[in-house]
């Protein structure tokens, strides 16, 4: 079994060295935890990272090679901001807006809005109750 996140550590039981795996985190894959996953696994820096949240902003800033508009990094945020017909994750001040805010100031970050962008978000209708009552209350 091959797991990533499992940890390896290196043992000598008397009988012989060896690695052995346990079950303990071995990198958080969430927010600094991000760029570091990536070099573990791939061992290089990315030049395409798409996400939707500020829990990606590092990895967003690892992948960013600072050139700008001459840039050969691309960063995708997808925003969710359709609250009718998906989920609205980034409603008012807070900080899941981070990542929105740094994009503004760079000539690689594309922000997608799923509300203007997106034709279909489901192929199949859905109902959000929770969700159409937050926006009609919003509306008004």
């Amino acid at each position: 079994m091959n797991m990533i996140n499992m940890m390896f550590i290196f043992e000598d039981d008397g009988s012989g060295r060896k690695l052995v795996r346990q079950a303990m985190l071995a990198q958080y894959n969430d927010k600094q935890g991000k760029p570091v996953g990536i070099q573990r696994q791939i061992g290089r820096k990315p030049i395409l990272a798409v996400r939707n949240s500020t829990g990606d902003l590092q990895m967003f800033q690892y992948t960013d090679d600072g050139q700008g508009a001459s840039s050969n990094s691309l960063i995708v945020l997808i925003n969710h901001d359709d609250c009718k017909r998906e989920y609205q994750y980034n409603e008012g001040e807070s900080d899941d807006n981070l990542s929105f805010d740094t994009a503004q100031d760079r000539d690689n970050w594309i922000v997608v809005s799923m509300e203007e962008d997106f034709t279909t978000i489901f192929a199949k209708e859905l109902t959000r109750d929770k969700n159409v009552e937050y926006c009609q209350r919003n509306e008004s």
